[in-house]
């Protein structure tokens, strides 16, 4: 039997929803599993977590200035020095920048392997955290990236396949497929855009391409699932057009919820600017269920989706208007391109996949942990 530890924010659901599959996987095959969640009282409501995963939230203190990472760094730390003794700990895999830096310098101390999937974009975070994670680095066992466009962003185009590689996001496709429905079925009109509120979503470029869509379909209802920052905002944009009859405001749902209201739909428009989307779980999601997709025309989207959406010019309205009224005048089409969809899903995004993927780097790694020596101790 081998202990597993992961870490990342409490609130991080979709990154615990990943790593939930690898969890229960692991658990399976005889294994400890351990959730250590960085909360920081800023971090929302917990997600459920699988049967016999032991799980430890450690609490640090509220950020208010830079300086204030170097204190939750500390107090995480040294819960998590604890943590990785106590139980013996064999593999410690990190994720977002925080508290991923906190995690890597806490494995090293504690001559531990650890794993670091980076799941967002280089150029999205701040200079701090950049400079954290590139000094961190050298203490990885391995790096994963979550996408090609990932990858690039990191300037690892070229990966050094000792200690880099490239693991896709996975989905349980037959799980979300439950929730399929027949198309003359589905809501006509219905719009369907599901994320957390803010700018660079691209929410408010939905919201305001729906004057121009009532003209062209009358019967048009655009439904939001999330929350976020820039709810109000976005409310406030609604009323200010004069589309409230037209506009649902959800909030958050169940993730069964969101599936059956994704089902229900006729289109699902993503209309993120790319600065900060590392994948788009929610694209592959909206194939597994298809569902026809209008998506920004930004890398990662191209990389996911390939032409089995419809995509617009980021930040563009009209051209965003313009396809989705393409959805509804060229159903043939739209559904051609689904069947096409879920098959790509199939092909590259299961989740069996991505989690016997890990699997197979955890064994590979933990084989020569004997043999594991770290960079500094080289000298």
């Amino acid at each position: 039997m081998k202990t597993y530890l992961f870490t990342d924010r409490l609130g991080a659901h979709s990154i615990w929803s990943l790593l939930d599959s690898i969890a229960e996987k692991l658990i399976e095959n005889g294994n400890k599993v351990i959730y250590c969640r960085f909360d920081d009282n800023k971090q929302g409501e917990a997600r459920a977590t699988p049967n016999a995963v032991l799980v430890y939230d450690i609490k640090v203190p509220i950020k208010k200035q830079v300086w204030d990472l170097y204190l939750q760094h500390r107090v995480f730390s040294k819960e998590l020095t604890v943590i990785i003794k106590q139980h013996n700990v064999d593999l410690v895999h990190t994720n977002f920048a925080i508290p991923a830096i906190s995690a890597r310098l806490t494995a090293q101390k504690c001559r531990v392997p650890v794993v670091s999937t980076q799941h967002e974009l280089y150029g999205s975070m701040g200079r701090h955290l950049q400079l954290g994670l590139r000094w961190t680095e050298k203490i990885c066992s391995h790096v994963v990236y979550i996408s090609q466009t990932v990858a690039k962003s990191f300037a690892a185009d070229n990966l050094n396949l000792n200690n880099e590689s490239i693991i896709l996001n996975g989905i349980d496709v037959d799980s979300i497929s439950a929730h399929i429905k027949p198309v003359p079925e589905r809501r006509r009109h219905r719009i369907i855009c599901v994320g957390r509120m803010m700018e660079v979503k691209g929410q408010h470029i939905l919201i305001n391409a729906v004057p121009k869509l009532i003209k062209r379909q009358p019967e048009i209802e655009l439904i939001f699932i999330g929350s976020g920052p820039d709810e109000q905002k976005l409310k406030n944009i609604t009323k200010k057009l004069c589309i409230e009859q037209h506009v649902q405001f959800m909030g958050w749902l169940s993730r069964d919820e969101t599936m059956k209201t994704i089902a229900n739909s006729s289109v699902m428009v993503i209309p993120s600017d790319g600065s900060q989307e590392g994948f788009g779980l929610v694209v592959a999601e909206s194939l597994a269920l298809e569902i026809p997709i209008v998506c920004s025309d930004i890398p990662v989207f191209k990389e996911v989706a390939g032409d089995t959406s419809l995509m617009f010019k980021k930040g563009d309205s009209q051209s965003l208007t313009d396809a989705i009224v393409d959805i509804f005048e060229n159903s043939s089409a739209a559904e051609s391109r689904c069947k096409q969809g879920k098959q790509r899903v199939l092909d590259r995004f299961t989740v069996d996949v991505m989690v016997d993927s890990y699997l197979n780097l955890y064994e590979k790694l933990l084989a020569n942990k004997y043999k594991y020596k770290y960079k500094t101790d080289k000298k």
